[in-house]
Protein backbone atom coordinates (compact mmCIF):
# COMPACT_ATOMS: atom_id res chain seq x y z
CA UNK A 1 0.00 0.00 0.00
CA UNK A 2 1.40 3.41 -1.02
CA UNK A 3 2.26 5.81 1.79
CA UNK A 4 -0.30 8.39 0.61
CA UNK A 5 -3.01 5.73 0.55
CA UNK A 6 -2.08 4.57 4.05
CA UNK A 7 -2.16 8.14 5.37
CA UNK A 8 -5.57 8.73 3.81
CA UNK A 9 -6.87 5.54 5.33
CA UNK A 10 -5.54 6.63 8.72
CA UNK A 11 -7.29 10.01 8.42
CA UNK A 12 -10.55 8.27 7.54
CA UNK A 13 -10.33 5.98 10.57
CA UNK A 14 -9.49 8.91 12.87
CA UNK A 15 -12.43 10.92 11.53
CA UNK A 16 -14.75 7.93 11.74
CA UNK A 17 -13.69 7.17 15.31
CA UNK A 18 -14.49 10.72 16.38
CA UNK A 19 -17.83 10.70 14.55
CA UNK A 20 -18.92 7.31 15.89
CA UNK A 21 -17.92 8.15 19.44
CA UNK A 22 -19.90 11.38 19.12
CA UNK A 23 -23.17 10.00 17.72
CA UNK A 24 -22.82 6.21 17.78
CA UNK A 25 -22.37 3.76 14.93
CA UNK A 26 -25.98 3.79 13.60
CA UNK A 27 -26.13 7.60 13.28
CA UNK A 28 -22.60 8.15 12.00
CA UNK A 29 -22.56 9.99 8.67
CA UNK A 30 -20.26 8.78 5.91
CA UNK A 31 -20.40 12.24 4.32
CA UNK A 32 -19.32 13.85 7.62
CA UNK A 33 -16.51 11.30 7.97
CA UNK A 34 -15.28 12.08 4.46
CA UNK A 35 -15.40 15.83 5.07
CA UNK A 36 -13.54 15.55 8.36
CA UNK A 37 -10.93 13.35 6.69
CA UNK A 38 -10.42 15.99 3.99
CA UNK A 39 -11.62 13.86 1.09
CA UNK A 40 -14.75 13.48 -1.04
CA UNK A 41 -17.42 10.88 -0.27
CA UNK A 42 -16.50 9.13 -3.52
CA UNK A 43 -12.85 8.93 -2.51
CA UNK A 44 -13.83 7.44 0.85
CA UNK A 45 -15.49 4.48 -0.88
CA UNK A 46 -12.24 3.72 -2.68
CA UNK A 47 -10.78 2.81 0.72
CA UNK A 48 -13.78 1.24 2.45
CA UNK A 49 -16.88 -0.44 1.08
CA UNK A 50 -19.10 1.13 3.69
CA UNK A 51 -19.67 2.19 7.28
CA UNK A 52 -19.65 -1.38 8.58
CA UNK A 53 -16.16 -2.02 7.23
CA UNK A 54 -14.91 1.21 8.80
CA UNK A 55 -16.49 0.32 12.14
CA UNK A 56 -14.93 -3.14 12.14
CA UNK A 57 -11.51 -1.75 11.19
CA UNK A 58 -11.63 0.66 14.15
CA UNK A 59 -12.82 -1.95 16.61
CA UNK A 60 -10.59 -4.76 15.34
CA UNK A 61 -7.52 -2.67 16.08
CA UNK A 62 -8.60 -2.20 19.71
CA UNK A 63 -9.84 -5.77 20.20
CA UNK A 64 -6.59 -7.17 18.78
CA UNK A 65 -4.60 -5.03 21.22
CA UNK A 66 -6.66 -6.35 24.13
CA UNK A 67 -6.31 -9.94 22.96
CA UNK A 68 -2.54 -9.45 22.70
CA UNK A 69 -2.49 -8.04 26.23
CA UNK A 70 -4.50 -10.99 27.50
CA UNK A 71 -2.19 -13.50 25.83
CA UNK A 72 0.81 -11.85 27.49
CA UNK A 73 -0.85 -12.37 30.87
CA UNK A 74 -1.74 -15.99 30.04
CA UNK A 75 1.38 -17.91 28.90
CA UNK A 76 0.76 -20.66 26.38
CA UNK A 77 3.46 -23.14 27.49
CA UNK A 78 1.62 -24.38 30.58
CA UNK A 79 3.23 -27.82 30.54
CA UNK A 80 6.69 -26.22 30.88
CA UNK A 81 5.79 -24.08 33.88
CA UNK A 82 6.76 -25.04 37.43
CA UNK A 83 3.99 -25.71 39.92
CA UNK A 84 4.57 -22.32 41.52
CA UNK A 85 4.46 -20.56 38.14
CA UNK A 86 1.15 -22.24 37.37
CA UNK A 87 -0.33 -21.14 40.68
CA UNK A 88 0.96 -17.62 40.09
CA UNK A 89 -1.09 -17.41 36.89
CA UNK A 90 -4.20 -17.87 39.03
CA UNK A 91 -3.07 -15.39 41.68
CA UNK A 92 -2.18 -12.61 39.22
CA UNK A 93 -5.88 -12.06 38.40
CA UNK A 94 -5.51 -11.44 34.66
CA UNK A 95 -9.08 -10.18 34.33
CA UNK A 96 -8.41 -7.42 36.87
CA UNK A 97 -5.12 -6.50 35.18
CA UNK A 98 -6.98 -6.17 31.88
CA UNK A 99 -8.84 -3.20 33.37
CA UNK A 100 -6.00 -0.88 32.38
CA UNK A 101 -6.58 -1.81 28.75
CA UNK A 102 -10.33 -1.36 29.13
CA UNK A 103 -9.82 2.12 30.58
CA UNK A 104 -7.49 3.13 27.74
CA UNK A 105 -10.14 2.17 25.15
CA UNK A 106 -13.26 2.96 27.15
CA UNK A 107 -15.08 4.85 24.40
CA UNK A 108 -14.58 2.23 21.70
CA UNK A 109 -15.58 -0.65 23.98
CA UNK A 110 -18.67 1.22 25.10
CA UNK A 111 -19.57 1.85 21.47
CA UNK A 112 -19.20 -1.84 20.61
CA UNK A 113 -21.43 -2.93 23.48
CA UNK A 114 -24.03 -0.15 23.47
CA UNK A 115 -24.11 1.61 20.11
CA UNK A 116 -22.36 -0.61 17.62
CA UNK A 117 -23.07 -3.40 15.18
CA UNK A 118 -24.87 -6.24 16.99
CA UNK A 119 -23.44 -8.91 14.68
CA UNK A 120 -19.91 -7.68 15.33
CA UNK A 121 -20.55 -7.66 19.08
CA UNK A 122 -21.87 -11.24 19.00
CA UNK A 123 -18.90 -12.42 16.94
CA UNK A 124 -16.31 -10.87 19.23
CA UNK A 125 -18.09 -12.15 22.33
CA UNK A 126 -17.97 -15.67 20.88
CA UNK A 127 -14.25 -15.29 20.09
CA UNK A 128 -13.52 -14.06 23.62
CA UNK A 129 -15.48 -16.84 25.32
CA UNK A 130 -13.94 -19.47 23.04
CA UNK A 131 -10.40 -18.28 23.73
CA UNK A 132 -10.90 -18.01 27.49
CA UNK A 133 -12.72 -21.32 27.74
CA UNK A 134 -10.10 -23.22 25.74
CA UNK A 135 -7.32 -21.73 27.87
CA UNK A 136 -9.16 -22.45 31.13
CA UNK A 137 -9.68 -26.10 30.17
CA UNK A 138 -5.97 -26.53 29.47
CA UNK A 139 -5.03 -24.67 32.64
CA UNK A 140 -7.26 -26.54 35.08
CA UNK A 141 -6.45 -29.87 33.44
CA UNK A 142 -2.74 -29.17 33.94
CA UNK A 143 -3.29 -28.27 37.59
CA UNK A 144 -5.33 -31.42 38.13
CA UNK A 145 -2.74 -33.68 36.47
CA UNK A 146 -0.12 -32.34 38.88
CA UNK A 147 -2.33 -32.76 41.91
CA UNK A 148 -2.57 -29.01 42.48
CA UNK A 149 -6.38 -29.10 42.51
CA UNK A 150 -8.92 -31.66 43.67
CA UNK A 151 -10.99 -31.38 40.48
CA UNK A 152 -11.00 -30.01 36.94
CA UNK A 153 -13.81 -28.38 34.97
CA UNK A 154 -15.89 -29.23 31.92
CA UNK A 155 -16.14 -27.01 28.85
CA UNK A 156 -19.69 -26.03 29.81
CA UNK A 157 -18.54 -24.98 33.27
CA UNK A 158 -15.62 -22.83 32.12
CA UNK A 159 -17.74 -21.36 29.32
CA UNK A 160 -20.32 -20.21 31.87
CA UNK A 161 -17.61 -18.68 34.04
CA UNK A 162 -16.08 -16.83 31.08
CA UNK A 163 -19.48 -15.54 30.01
CA UNK A 164 -20.12 -14.30 33.56
CA UNK A 165 -16.91 -12.23 33.41
CA UNK A 166 -17.81 -10.92 29.96
CA UNK A 167 -21.29 -9.95 31.15
CA UNK A 168 -19.76 -8.16 34.14
CA UNK A 169 -17.64 -6.03 31.79
CA UNK A 170 -20.67 -5.24 29.62
CA UNK A 171 -22.62 -4.23 32.73
CA UNK A 172 -19.76 -1.94 33.75
CA UNK A 173 -19.88 -0.27 30.34
CA UNK A 174 -23.67 0.05 30.51
CA UNK A 175 -23.55 1.59 33.98
CA UNK A 176 -21.15 4.25 32.77
CA UNK A 177 -22.94 4.98 29.48
CA UNK A 178 -23.33 8.71 30.12
CA UNK A 179 -19.86 9.20 31.59
CA UNK A 180 -16.60 9.98 29.90
CA UNK A 181 -14.72 7.28 31.76
CA UNK A 182 -15.08 4.36 34.16
CA UNK A 183 -15.86 5.80 37.58
CA UNK A 184 -14.13 4.35 40.62
CA UNK A 185 -17.30 2.98 42.20
CA UNK A 186 -18.21 0.99 39.08
CA UNK A 187 -14.65 -0.30 38.75
CA UNK A 188 -14.69 -1.44 42.37
CA UNK A 189 -17.99 -3.24 41.82
CA UNK A 190 -16.52 -5.00 38.77
CA UNK A 191 -13.39 -6.01 40.71
CA UNK A 192 -15.55 -7.28 43.58
CA UNK A 193 -17.45 -9.60 41.25
CA UNK A 194 -14.22 -10.91 39.71
CA UNK A 195 -12.81 -11.49 43.19
CA UNK A 196 -15.92 -13.41 44.25
CA UNK A 197 -15.68 -15.60 41.13
CA UNK A 198 -12.00 -16.28 41.74
CA UNK A 199 -12.50 -17.02 45.45
CA UNK A 200 -15.34 -19.35 44.55
CA UNK A 201 -13.16 -21.26 42.10
CA UNK A 202 -10.37 -21.45 44.66
CA UNK A 203 -12.67 -22.91 47.30
CA UNK A 204 -14.36 -25.25 44.85
CA UNK A 205 -11.26 -26.88 43.40
CA UNK A 206 -8.76 -26.19 46.18
CA UNK A 207 -6.18 -24.12 44.27
CA UNK A 208 -3.43 -23.06 46.63
CA UNK A 209 -5.15 -24.57 49.67
CA UNK A 210 -3.44 -26.95 52.04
Amino acid sequence: MRESTELTRKRILEAATAEMLRVGYPKASMRKIATDAGITAGALYKHFQGKEEIFESICDDIINQLFAMQKQLLPDDLEHKTDEELLQIFRQKASVQMLSGFKDHFGILQMIVLHGNSEYYARKKAEYVQFCSAYAIRYYDELYKRGLTKKTYSMNEVSMLCQAEFLALCTLLENTEHQGSMDEESVQAYETLLRIIQNGIQMDCGIGLE
